[in-house]
């Protein structure tokens, strides 16, 4: 299709990239902002008045358009636009036709977000089952954006692969919240009339499918469905939509690892949770967040699959569109979000300047009567310039004394315990297990993200506390924006250096819901015989 239809003035159709029972998805372009956009257009509309269900149905359309848009994570397609605008018969309701005719229909449009990567139904159609951490991964993600729904009263009722759509990173993205319902003229749940329903009904909670209005907990339970599918190849029931819901209201699901799923025991426990048949027996999306995501950094010795090809839903290049191109940035955690522990180098120049001092008052002690023998040849020194003194006697300047002073100096360095080392370790006993040191870095992260400040608070040392401002609540006001932490390799893996372990890690970190890659190390240091993270470098 050639981009001569816009809507709402500003968003100019180029082609289709998906339909469905009740609308059909363009790739458009923002004229405005010069980026691009996906924009959903209800089908049917009426040239002149519309029909008063049809006119309800654009309203309801429009409204949960809004709705969206209250939205904004990174788990959740940003809505920016919706309304109502009069476009040509042929992008109304495809027939063929060429547009620019003169046939106009009004109908309601929303414009969101381009994800270009194609949804997880079609991942697993090319890649076959997902297993391990990627699994927890895009669970949690996308509970963590069912969590800022459900919180702002918005529930997407129709979870399933096919609305959860991935960038060009591998990150999961939930479309069309509360579409589904919207599309139905009645405000109900069962479009069986539309054939919606009918379509989704092997996702949807049982207490939807006896007619009950849905609720947060229904969504849990089709969140529950789309994972079993992503890890076993299928739904837990299947069949004709009636059989679907008698086994739902009265079996209970396999496990997964039953039907061919490679997880560990704590991800399919988490699973088989969301699919209880009662509501109350459901987590809430906060909670299934935040056992995925433990589960998975717990599941690093699973199998991992590789990442989805970069390629978008229609095979084009998905940095071709977004402005910069290119992957996105690792960014250096030291510098984005900590400060440097404060600078020791006066620390070690006061103690090089310390055992200068003591050298010099030994050699001075010992020039001015530190014994018989020596005190004699000094004598004869100042006495008798540039006359060979007798052996074992005195020296002129520049000779043995001066090297008497530096065995002096010599011996009191080795007599000086080390000052640096003894400030750096804060503790002069054994060093506990080098690997404990990564799981502290690992503890610590983990503790943040979930709210456990006080616990998090105990991993650092006592100076990085000071550092951090002296009090849980001020490591709290820092990091509070910390919702989720994925470590790349588990547990990262400690190496020591001295007295100090080095821990350097890469994660991925979800903060005020936007993803990002940061990478560091720490350094911990032994303190009351535990690892305390000291500084980042």
């Amino acid at each position: 299709m050639r981009p001569v239809e816009r809507v709402g003035d500003r968003f100019a159709l180029e082609r289709e990239i998906g339909s469905g029972g009740m609308s059909t998805v363009y790739l458009g372009r923002d004229e405005v902002l010069d980026r691009p956009v996906a924009v959903k257009i209800l089908r049917g509309g009426a040239s002149g008045a519309s029909l008063p269900a049809d006119a309800d149905l654009g309203a309801r359309f429009e409204r949960e358009g809004r709705t969206a848009a209250s939205l904004s994570h990174a788990n959740v397609v940003q809505v920016y636009d919706a309304g109502k605008d009069e476009v040509d018969e042929s992008v109304a309701g495809p027939d063929g036709r060429e547009p620019g005719g003169e046939t106009k229909l009004s109908v309601s449009y929303i414009v969101m977000e381009y994800v270009p990567g194609g949804d997880l139904k079609e991942v697993l159609d090319r890649e076959g089952n997902l297993s391990g951490r990627r699994l927890a991964r895009i669970g949690a993600a996308v509970a963590s954006g069912l969590a800022h729904a459900h919180e702002r009263g918005v529930i997407h009722r129709d979870i399933k692969p096919q609305n959860v759509l991935m960038d060009e990173y591998g990150n999961p993205k939930l479309t069309d919240f509360g579409i589904a319902r919207a599309l139905n003229p009645d405000g109900s749940s069962n479009a069986t009339s539309t054939g919606h329903y009918l379509g989704t009904a092997v996702y949807s909670a049982p207490e939807q499918l006896n007619g009950e209005d849905a609720t947060p907990k229904s969504d849990i339970y089709a969140l529950g469905t789309t994972l079993y599918h992503a890890a076993t190849g299928a739904p837990p029931f299947t069949g004709m939509p009636l059989e679907i819901a008698t086994q739902k209201m009265n079996r209970t699901p396999a496990k997964p690892s039953e039907a061919g799923a490679n997880l560990t025991p704590e991800i399919e426990e988490i699973i088989l949770a969301c699919l209880a048949r009662g509501p109350d027996d459901r987590p809430a999306a906060q909670e299934v967040q935040r056992r995925l995501y433990r589960a998975g950094l717990a599941a690093g010795g699973l199998p991992e699959e590789p990442p989805a090809p970069r390629t978008g839903v229609l095979g084009a290049d998905p940095n071709s569109d977004r402005p910069g191109g290119g992957p996105a940035e690792t960014i250096s955690l030291p510098t984005r979000t900590f400060q440097g522990r404060r600078d020791r180098g006066p620390l070690v120049v006061g103690a090089v300047a310390i055992v200068f001092l003591l050298a010099v008052l030994l050699g001075g002690f010992a020039l001015l009567g530190g014994g018989n023998e020596t005190s004699g040849a000094g004598n004869e020194a100042a006495g008798g310039a540039g006359e060979d003194p007798p052996n074992g006697g005195g020296a002129s300047p520049g000779g043995e004394d001066v090297e008497v002073v530096e065995q002096e100096a010599t011996q009191a360095e080795e007599t000086i315990p080390p000052v640096e080392e003894t400030t750096e370790a804060g503790d002069s006993g054994p060093l506990p297990p080098t690997d404990a040191a990564g799981q502290v870095v690992f503890d610590y992260y983990v503790a943040l993200a979930e709210g456990r400040y006080s616990d998090a608070w105990a991993s650092l040392s006592g100076d990085y506390r000071e550092e951090v401002g002296g009090s849980v609540s001020d490591l709290e006001e820092r990091e509070s924006s910390l919702a989720g932490v994925f470590f790349d390799a588990g547990v990262p893996q400690a190496a020591l250096d001295g007295r100090e372990a080095r821990v350097d890690f890469t994660a991925t970190e979800t903060r005020s819901g936007a993803e990002q890659t940061v990478s560091g190390t720490w350094v911990a240091v032994s303190e009351d015989g535990e690892w305390r993270l000291d500084r980042l470098e």
